[in-house]
């Protein structure tokens, strides 16, 4: 019972501060325009706010197909707008609460299962997954019709990390 009332007020007070954002799911995925560039995106990790900046910055005239979805659980506007300069604060999206709750279960789950939980649904939404390893925030997803090709790198690899997406990415082979 504590756990339910914690997590009613978890989405109580997250609504009315996030009123422009989007829970998304697998299925949202499906809608985004092909060669889209998906960036996992947590407030709490340092080497993956280094990366979105670096991305962003080198997208910056091409992010009509790019998109952060961040988790849930640490995102705030003011720690986005604080630590992330140049990303956009208009349309905020964050994974769905069905990655964060157990068998049923209302509970606040920690990233590491919402993140499996949200892979496990991308396949099961008839995506192929293509990846060097399992999915993690900081990691970028490249949407091919029906495939999904995994891009993850290293604190140490930034730079080689944000080429590969770029290198995979048609958007700068058109």
């Amino acid at each position: 019972m504590k756990r339910i009332l914690i997590f009613a007020c978890f989405n109580f007070i997250f609504f009315l501060g996030y009123s422009q954002s989007k829970n998304v799911t697998a299925k949202f995925i499906k809608t985004l325009p092909e060669n889209s560039i998906i960036y996992l995106g947590a407030l709490w990790c340092a080497p993956c706010i280094e990366k979105q900046n670096i991305l962003e910055d080198s997208l910056k005239f091409n992010k009509r197909n790019f998109f952060v979805f961040y988790d849930k659980l640490s995102f705030s506007i003011k720690k986005q707008e604080k630590l992330l300069p140049n990303s956009n604060t208009s349309d905020i999206f964050l994974l769905d609460n069905k990655y964060y709750a157990s068998g049923g279960i209302i509970q606040i789950e920690s990233p590491k299962k919402a993140i499996k939980r949200f892979y496990e649904d991308l396949i099961s939404e008839g995506f192929t997954i293509i990846k060097e390893k399992t999915l993690w925030f900081g990691d970028c997803i490249i949407k091919e019709k029906n495939n999904l090709i995994i891009i993850t790198g290293s604190k140490k690899e930034k730079s080689l990390f944000i080429s590969t997406v770029l290198s995979k990415s048609k958007l700068f082979q058109q």
